[in-house]
């Protein structure tokens, strides 16, 4: 998997552009996520991937680094 374009509100992952907020599980995609308070994270906005078997967890803070926590 390899992320070939990034820039605000866009990003290019094996030749397929997303531009909604995403989770790269493994080598999954889930596209379309979202946060129960907009820019905020909470444990309940990432309960689904600490439910994985993943051994690192990497959080973007987004292009204007606006994601608090």
């Amino acid at each position: 998997m390899k992320i070939e374009n990034y820039s605000f509100g866009k990003m290019t992952i094996d030749g397929k552009t997303f531009i909604s907020d995403l989770l790269i599980v493994n080598e999954s995609i889930l596209p379309e996520w979202w946060r129960a308070q907009g820019h905020g994270l909470s444990m309940n906005d990432i309960v689904c991937i600490l439910q994985i078997n993943i051994k690192t967890f990497v959080l973007g803070c987004g292009f204007s680094s606006t994601l608090t926590a």
